[in-house]
């Protein structure tokens, strides 16, 4: 078999292979439309608004494994209407799907630095399969035409001009994220990308929000919601603004009350310090933080 690319949803009841039908549902079929519509996009050199006929390119799912929900994928194309496409590798077109996807959720979670990283090695992929076809064609004029027309900044604007229309298929995908399960992972050979519950927050958000890499800040402490495991505290940039802090961290269990520094932090009004990851709006507000880990400070 060539080479797939894998959807694993990890935590929550997702580790005991358990995540609601309508969540994964809209997950799968979120996948299904971003890589159809990028394939298509990029046989065609032009947007793909709506999916291709279902004879086209469609994303396949194997059987999942056990324990936390993994299926292995593979894009499946029909290579007479697909001719482009359907002239790469079956392990490539994965790999190139795989990039794909990646720099969708990326992209619309709030993290455009590595969504970046993805959209090159997508274009890499795109024109060292462009150079195998001129060299196998090289004699023929009207192929080199089409050639030309497959230049590398052509179908890089063409991706970021499609990856416009897939906000909302980012949002079917990332459904089960921060509600059954707490991440998803996108990998394949060698390469993998976490959507964690604070991009998947960005994806679901109806404004522009950044997430930042992982980063230490210290909170002064308002209060705790331990049934939504959120902690009330202080923006230290703007001491008068309340936000959130999404608790994270597997130490802290809302149900079985212990010397946590979370609680600690509300018993004793002090500062707490905190690993996690910081969600800004486009002026640098902080909108909230999701912590992964904690000291008292």
């Amino acid at each position: 078999m060539s080479e797939i690319f894998h959807i694993r949803y990890t935590g929550g009841t997702a580790d005991a292979h358990d995540i609601p039908a309508r969540e994964l549902a809209a997950s799968l079929e979120g996948l299904d439309r971003i890589v159809a519509r990028f394939l298509w996009a990029i046989e065609t050199g032009t947007t793909a608004k709506r999916l291709p006929s279902s004879n086209a390119v469609s994303l396949n799912v194997y059987a999942p494994k056990q324990g936390s929900v993994d299926f292995s994928m593979f894009a499946g194309v029909a290579s007479a209407i697909m001719p482009f496409i359907g002239s790469f590798q079956e392990a490539v077109r994965n790999k190139l799907s795989e990039h794909l996807v990646s720099y969708t959720m990326l992209s619309w979670g709030g993290r455009k630095t590595e969504a970046e990283n993805h959209l090159v090695r997508a274009l890499d992929i795109i024109e060292a399969q462009q150079q195998n076809a001129a060299e196998d064609r090289k004699h023929e004029r009207e192929a080199r035409d089409a050639d030309r027309q497959r230049e590398r900044e052509h179908i890089q604007e063409i991706i970021r001009l499609q990856n416009e229309f897939h906000k909302a298929d980012a949002r079917k995908v990332a459904k089960p994220i921060g509600s059954s399960c707490g991440a998803m992972e996108i990998s394949g050979q060698g390469t993998s990308t976490e959507i964690d519950e604070a991009t998947a927050e960005v994806i679901k958000a109806t404004e522009d929000l950044v997430v930042s890499d992982v980063v230490e800040m210290t909170f002064e402490v308002d209060g705790i919601e331990l049934s939504s495991k959120r902690l009330k505290v202080f923006d230290p940039e703007r001491p008068n603004k309340r936000v959130f802090v999404h608790i994270l961290d597997p130490e802290f269990d809302p149900l079985h009350p212990n010397d946590n520094p979370y609680e600690l932090a509300v018993k004793e009004r002090s500062t707490i310090r905190l690993l996690g990851k910081a969600t800004r709006d486009t002026n640098g507000n902080l909108r909230c933080f999701h912590a992964i880990g904690a000291a008292t400070s």
